[in-house]
Order: C-alpha cells, then sequence, then structure tokens
C-alpha cells in the first residue's frame, strides 16, 4: 500500500454506469479490510517498529486489537515467533539498504492466545525526499492453512518416494536371494552328495564340511534378504508381544552397553499378535543392540516398552515406512534411547539394505527387521535428532480373530517309509539345480528325470501319465509358472502328489494353486525353501505321497 491510498488520496476508477460514480479508495479499503483476511499496517523505521496505523480486522488474525498496537501497549516485533525475529530484522535490514522500493517475507507470529500462525508480509519501503527510510507500509495474510497444505503435500511426497524406494530395493533383493539360493542348491547339494563319498575324518572331508559350512551362512544371509523384502518364511501364531519384550530385554541384559540403564514397561492385559515370535523377537533384539551401539562408551538410558493403541484415519500417516496399513487397533513397540542420535540423512537410509553407520556388520540388521514388520502388516516410525537419541516405534496389528490360522494348509507328518522306486519328476529351469535335485533323489534310492519348463514337464506326463509317483517343481520359471504347470499336470492326472520348491517364498502355495491355478484345489503336499539337503527332500517326499494316501482314502 502506499502513503496516498492510507491518507485517502487517490481515487480508483471504475467502469461508468447509470448513476455510478467513482469510488473512494479509502472507502474501499475500509470494506475490504475491516472483516477481511488482509490486514494494513504502517509503522516507523525506529527499534520496535511502533504502529502508526493498522486496519481494524487485526484483532482476527494477531488476537491483540488495533489500539493495542496503536497505543504502543504491543509491539510488532514482540509479537513476531522468537526464532524468527532475528531473522526478519536481518531481511528488513538488509532490503532497506539495498534500496529496493518494496519486499516480502514469510515468518511466523504467536498470537494473543499464543497460538502459533504464518504470514505473508508484502512492505513497501517509505523515504522523505533525502533519501532516508521513515516508515514501512504494508499488509499481512495470514497463510498457515496454506503452509500446513504444503507441508503435509512434501511429507506426502516423501513418504511415496521411501515407499518406491523400498519396493524397487526389495524387489532387487528378492531377486537376488532368488538366484543366489538358486546358486547355493548347487553348492550345498554338491557338498553333501560328496560328503557321502569322502571318508570322515580324511583332509578331503574335512574341506566339504568347511565348504558346506561357508554355503549355510551365505544361505542364512539369503534369508536376510528375504526378510527385507517381506517375502520369508514365517509362522502364524498368537504371540504375547508384551512377554516377548521383557524376556528379550531380559536375555540381552549382559550383552548391552555395561554404562545403559536399561528400563523395560510393559501395559498389563495387552491383546496379542498374529505372527512369528523368533522373528518379532529378532527386530526387538536389533533395535535393543542398536540402542546399546548408540551410546558407545558414554552412559545413557535404554528404554523398551510395549503398548497398545488405536490408530484413526488421521494418525496412520505418521508412519513412514512399512506399508500402507489400516486403522484399529495395534501393539506399539518402542525403543528409545538418549545416545549419539542420526540425522536425517541417516534416517532417510537406515532401512536400506547393507547401509551402515558401524565399523563391523553387513548392513542387513535394520532392513530384515523392516521386511519381518512388513510381513506382519506392520509399520515404523522413526524420530532422532542428532546429539539427543533416537525413538523407533514398531506398531504390529493384532490378532482379530479367536484362533489363529496357519501359514500352510495342515498337512500329515512324514512316516518312515522307504523311498525306494519311487519316481519323481524334478521340473526347474535351472541346470545346476535339477542336476542336484535329481541326484539327490537317486541318492534316495528314487528314479528320477528331469524337466526344464513347464511345457516339458506336460509333454513328460501326456507320454506315460502313471510313470511318475511324485512331482517337485519350482514355484517361478520363465513362460508357464509352477502353479501353472501343476495345474495342467493335474488334469492330465489328477491326484498327482506335488511339491512346490522356490528361492524365496512369494505365498502359501496351497492357497496359489487354488487361486492361480486355473482351479485346481487338490493340497500341495509341501514345500521346500532353497537350497535343501537330501534329508529334507526325503522328508518332503514321504508327506507329499502320504498326503496323496490320505486324500485317496477319505
Amino acid at each position: 500500500m502506499s502513503k496516498h491510498s492510507e491518507s485517502g488520496e487517490g481515487t480508483l476508477a471504475t467502469r461508468p454506469s447509470a448513476g455510478a460514480a467513482e469510488m473512494p479508495l479509502a472507502s474501499l479499503e475500509r470494506r475490504l479490510f475491516v472483516g477481511g483476511p488482509v490486514a494494513v499496517f504502517r509503522w516507523v523505521a525506529v527499534p520496535g517498529w511502533p504502529v502508526e496505523y493498522v486496519s481494524p480486522n487485526i484483532a482476527g488474525i494477531f488476537g491483540h486489537t488495533a489500539d493495542d498496537f496503536l497505543t504502543g501497549r504491543v509491539s510488532y516485533a514482540s509479537v513476531v515467533y522468537p526464532e524468527d525475529l532475528s531473522r526478519v530484522a536481518a531481511e528488513v535490514a538488509a532490503f532497506s539498504a539495498s534500496g529496493v522500493p518494496y519486499f516480502e517475507q514469510d515468518y511466523r507470529i504467536v498470537r494473543a492466545d499464543g497460538e502459533v500462525r504464518w504470514l505473508y508480509d508484502f512492505t513497501a519501503v517509505v523515504r522523505n525526499e533525502r533519501g532516508d527510510i521513515t516508515h514501512y507500509e504494508g499488509y499481512v495474510l495470514d497463510i498457515t492453512e496454506r503452509r500446513r497444505a504444503e507441508s503435509e503435500r512434501r511429507e506426502l511426497e516423501v513418504r511415496m518416494h521411501q515407499t518406491q524406494k523400498l519396493e524397487s530395493l526389495g524387489v532387487l533383493a528378492g531377486g537376488i536371494a532368488h538366484d543366489f539360493n538358486n546358486l547355493l542348491v548347487g553348492v550345498l547339494g554338491n557338498a553333501e552328495l560328496a560328503l557321502a563319498e569322502t571318508r570322515e575324518g580324511s583332509s578331503l572331508h574335512d574341506a566339504v564340511v568347511r565348504i558346506r559350512a561357508a554355503a549355510q551362512r551365505a544361505a542364512e544371509l539369503a534369508q536376510q534378504m528375504l526378510a527385507y523384502t517381506g517375502r520369508a518364511e514365517a509362522r502364524a501364531e498368537r504371540i504375547d508381544v508384551g512377554a516377548l519384550v521383557r524376556e528379550t530385554v531380559s536375555l540381552l541384559g549382559v550383552s548391552l552397553s555395561a554404562r545403559a540403564k536399561v528400563r523395560c514397561r510393559v501395559e498389563p492385559g495387552l491383546p496379542e499378535v498374529l505372527g512369528d515370535a523368533v522373528q518379532i523377537r529378532r527386530v526387538v533384539m536389533n533395535l535393543l543392540t542398536n540402542a546399546s551401539d548408540a551410546l558407545g562408551e558414554s552412559e545413557g538410558s535404554i528404554e523398551a516398552t510395549a503398548s497398545a493403541m488405536t490408530l484413526g484415519r488421521g494418525e496412520i500417516s505418521t508412519f513412514q515406512v512399512g506399508q500402507a496399513i489400516e486403522p484399529g487397533l495395534y501393539v506399539a513397540v518402542d525403543v528409545r534411547d538418549d545416545g549419539c542420535g542420526m540425522s536425517d540423512e541417516t534416517v532417510a537410509r537406515m532401512f536400506d539394505p547393507f547401509f551402515t553407520t558401524k565399523f563391523v556388520g553387513r548392513g542387513l540388521g535394520l532392513a530384515s527387521a523392516l521386511g519381518i514388520v512388513r510381513a506382519h502388516r506392520g509399520a515404523i516410525r522413526v524420530r532422532s535428532t542428532p546429539g539427543k537419541g533416537t525413538w523407533i516405534r514398531v506398531l504390529l496389528p493384532c490378532a482379530s480373530e479367536p484362533s489363529a490360522p496357519t501359514s500352510r494348509s495342515p498337512i500329515p507328518q512324514a512316516d518312515v517309509a522307504p523311498l525306494d522306486g519311487v519316481r519323481l519328476l524334478v521340473v526347474d529351469d535351472e541346470p545346476m539345480v535339477r542336476d542336484v535335485v535329481v541326484r539327490f533323489a537317486l541318492s534316495l534310492g528314487c528314479t528320477a528325470r528331469g524337466a526344464a519348463d513347464g511345457d516339458e514337464a506336460i509333454a513328460v506326463l501326456a507320454a506315460a501319465p502313471d510313470a511318475i509317483d511324485c512331482v517337485l517343481i519350482d514355484a517361478t520359471m520363465p513362460g508357464r509358472s509352477g502353479i501353472e504347470t501343476l495345474a495342467a499336470l493335474r488334469e492330465l492326472r489328477p491326484g498327482l502328489p506335488a511339491i512346490v520348491m522356490s528361492g524365496f517364498v512369494d505365498a502359501d502355495p496351497t492357497a496359489a494353486a487354488a487361486g492361480r491355478g486355473g482351479g485346481d484345489r487338490e493340497p500341495i503336499g509341501g514345500f521346500l525353501q532353497k537350497p535343501f539337503s537330501p534329508d529334507d527332500l526325503a522328508s518332503a517326499l514321504r508327506v507329499a505321497l502320504s498326503t496323496q494316501r490320505a486324500a485317496a482314502e477319505s
């Protein structure tokens, strides 16, 4: 606003109409600013910025009346948010010294009732004939809602980016783990076969044992990668999370920092959670260990708590990693420490596979913890400040049903019947896997042959439908998937016993056969997680054949 407009000088030209005259600007100003959202100011260019004029609607924005400002009971500088005041003053000084005729600012104020609001400020610089600044004139507009909407939009964009990144990394980690497990079938399988051919105690036997041990550790690493993707195999049981947290804190007591004061609080009467107790305990152990590492050699505290909480629609968006969760009742597991804390950049990467700030470790601990939480339909929230500590909250949905479903359909226990003469068809697109599994089967007394894909398996069975006693099939193959192939095989041979194997657990294979296998609803006799041993194959074969016999007798 200019000096002329405030003093009433000047007019606003309007389109002439019958009986219409030019409307004085002062009259228009009064009509617009008495009840509008924009407040007009004129203040003196001296310390404290005393106000000479303010429009009457100021009370709606500041909570202070115009008279409060005009009489000096309230100075403009006193209502600027304390953390913004020095910046605002420095900007005013810089703009004024630069010679610009006007400038714009965004800053916060504190209303008379204590509420903090954001303002947009347009200020014109008023100078006298000598060029000295005498006054500032301008208007302010409350932009709190706009700032809030922009902040929510930025947070949503960050969460979407984080979700997309996690999904991309999950696909990458899952693919690597799947291929890794296929390779390990060859390494571990050949090691098992070699051990059967070497004399115990010989140097060759001992070397193969070490090869097997190294490959088993590699398989554990692959399982951690699968946990990150949320595809690791998990049981479904009812869990008392409060008891689990107490037991884990007690178990880790001697392993945590000796300088840490460790406290554990569990809300009584917590609802149960449906999931895998071993995996959830792994999550809690990982969080506690990281909290201990954050303390280093300093004294500090670690607190683990378990409590129930109900989330509404407006609260679920605050959990920035995991997956989309539904409103409802959750058990919250919180681990807090007052250690070194993390920067925003570290928090943004802390769940990435192989990312670590430690001198030792593979960087899969938090990545696998996130995968476990995702597999349990939960989410994680992290708050951390460098030098002040970290708070991590894990949300797990409460069990809603009175009885817990199992992750796979019940199957009979394996008997000890010999496998001599059992005719096995091994279907896998990896030649090394086919070769090793066929050799496994031969070592068990079976006869076995391989098929490179679904079409070849269908052709083999079509040529001699009664020449196969059981099929062992990979779940993920190019062209026809394992489940689709199995459905086609059972059209040729109803009731064909089957075992599904995979480098990762994508779903309940029984449910997959029922839902994606073209209507095939016959039970799958077993599942083998790659890599596996000859003993695992023997057990799975006995279960599959027992399942078929039980189905035929019922």
